[in-house]
């Protein structure tokens, strides 16, 4: 069974967006400190602690009762795209549209990816 609600959603972002801030932060350290230029990605993981210090009290507050709180099993959080994750996602989008354009109609699309 899956069950799905925009309950916390705010909250989960604004905590993502605060958990990217910190991740990106940790990384640009660590590319400081790494002469090979690796790639230490910038995880966001939400915590249980957050899970039941902000988001359980609010589905309590919206009428969900302990037994039922008590039978889920999981919460995946839908986290806001990092600027990394969305210049991936708009460069594949282009490419396709680009690619697209050329095949229909001979068009050729140029963009800065900057």
């Amino acid at each position: 069974f899956v069950m799905t609600s925009n309950l916390a959603s705010d909250e989960i972002s604004n905590h993502a967006v605060e958990l990217r801030r910190e991740a990106e932060t940790a990384t640009k350290k660590l590319r400081a400190q790494d002469p090979n230029g690796r790639d230490f990605g910038g995880n966001v993981n939400i915590s249980r602690k957050f899970r039941d210090t902000v988001v359980k009290p609010i589905l309590k507050r919206n009428s969900f009762r302990n037994e039922f709180l008590g039978r889920i099993n999981e919460i995946v959080y839908f986290l806001p795209f990092s600027k990394s994750e969305l210049r991936e996602l708009i460069n594949r989008e282009l490419q396709w549209w680009a690619k697209r354009a050329y095949d229909k109609h001979e068009i050729k699309l140029v963009w800065d990816p900057a």
